[in-house]
């Protein structure tokens, strides 16, 4: 199980700021955050920030080290934010409670207009993924099929379900794994997809207005609904997927496709493009050229865990990917 970034200073590749004037600090991540109010139990002296941030298509990843104890006001929050503690705590009051964050913990998201404090200890250290409202309105909307302009609030009293947290803490380290890896730039492919399942964790394992609405039993869907969403998959194996774009291919909900295909298939749509990904690979595989590698393949067909890959290509062909590389390259 992943645990803690494998770098002791995360996304040192995209800085951006590192100084010990709070006015400074607070003009850096402006962009990011928008107008927080900054202040400093004990004064100025000893405060030091460090904080680096990566751009993603509806995100972005972020790194804060503070020295000095920094304590954050968010009077109303234009962005969604989901934070991961990798040293440090961190007191979070949320207007009607608090809670004390310790390394390793998720603090609760910055999700609304509600009005949020947030006291960091000396040196502490965080990650978070900020993602755009829009993009996270418009998921909900394709997962649930609601449509709509609703306002989302999120019910901080209902922490979520440790196996969801696991979850998106796995996945946001991978993600960054993959940002910071010293091989060839992760594919578009990958990163997009990696992107979108940490927005579709962050909204499944968090209660919120829209909880109510999956209760109800999904529409069935006709089996031509469900033969064009096989042909979306196969034309676009190769291309980043998200679940608005599936959605909005037979103009139903994510839940409606997948009661669908486990009604009519016995499998998920996710499965069935995971086959038709590993078919490409295969025969990526066998036309391999004397530099290709299994690495570079998975990742050119959207796996981007390689031991998964592995594991689900064996159960498909009954050999490994590295025996169908060695036999392709044979042929050379």
């Amino acid at each position: 199980m992943i645990g803690q970034p494998s770098r002791a200073v995360p996304l040192q590749a995209n800085p951006l700021v590192t100084t010990s004037s709070l006015d400074e600090f607070a003009q850096a991540i402006r962009p990011i955050f928008g107008v927080l109010n900054l202040g400093l139990t004990g004064g100025q002296k000893g405060f030091h920030a460090t904080a680096n941030f990566r751009k993603l298509e509806h995100s972005g990843l972020y790194y804060g080290h503070y020295d000095g104890r920094l304590n954050v006001s968010i009077p109303h929050a234009s962005f969604i934010a989901q934070g991961l503690t990798i040293g440090g705590s961190v007191d979070f009051n949320y207007g009607r409670g608090s809670a004390t964050l310790r390394k390793d913990e998720l603090p609760f998201p910055v999700f609304d207009s509600s009005r949020i404090k947030l006291d960091f200890s000396e040196g502490h250290r965080h990650l978070a993924f900020c993602m755009r409202p829009d993009s996270v309105l418009s998921k909900y909307n394709a997962m649930l099929g609601i449509g709509g302009d609703r306002l989302l609030s999120l019910n901080h009293a209902a922490p979520p379900p440790a196996a969801q947290f696991n979850r998106f803490r796995r996945l946001l380290l991978v993600l960054l794994e993959e940002l910071e890896a010293d091989h060839d730039p992760a594919p578009a492919i990958l990163l997009h997809e990696l992107e979108q399942a940490l927005i579709t964790t962050f909204i499944t394992m968090n209660r919120h207005s829209f909880s109510r609405y999956p209760s109800a039993r999904p529409t069935d869907l006709a089996p031509w609904q469900v033969r064009r969403v096989e042909e979306y998959f196969a034309a676009n194996w190769d291309r980043p997927i998200d679940i608005e774009s599936v959605a909005a291919t037979v103009n139903a909900s994510v839940r409606s496709i997948q009661y669908a295909f486990s009604k009519h298939r016995g499998y998920s749509p996710m499965d069935f493009l995971r086959r038709v990904r590993l078919g490409h690979a295969r025969t990526l595989l066998l036309r391999a050229e004397p530099s290709s590698s299994v690495t570079a393949v998975a990742f050119a067909c959207g796996f981007g865990n390689l031991g998964h890959f592995s594991r689900h290509y064996f159960e498909a062909f009954g050999e490994l990917p590295s025996e169908t590389l060695t036999r392709g390259k044979s042929r050379h």
